[in-house]
């Protein structure tokens, strides 16, 4: 199974009342936090691989090597 899916269950399981966001932010604070994630976003700039996410303010493309911030579940942005 997958963190991401991991986290989901978790969120599930703990009846989370907030934004998923938020949850996904918790979980990688203190689950994984020096742990790389794969995810399922695919790289928004080259579109040839999916991020990894090694905490909610640094995601990276493996293929480019682009730094992206975790804005939502499955949103990111460009990170400055």
């Amino acid at each position: 199974m997958g963190k991401m899916k991991e986290a989901f269950m978790e969120m599930e399981e703990s009846s989370w009342k907030g934004k998923p966001s938020d949850f996904l932010k918790y979980y990688v604070k203190y689950y994984i936090e020096n742990e790389a994630v794969p995810t399922d976003i695919l790289c928004p700039k080259c579109k040839r691989s999916k991020l990894t996410m090694y905490n909610t303010d640094d995601v990276k493309c493996e293929s480019c090597r682009t730094a992206y911030t975790l804005i939502d579940i499955n949103t990111v942005k460009f990170k400055n």
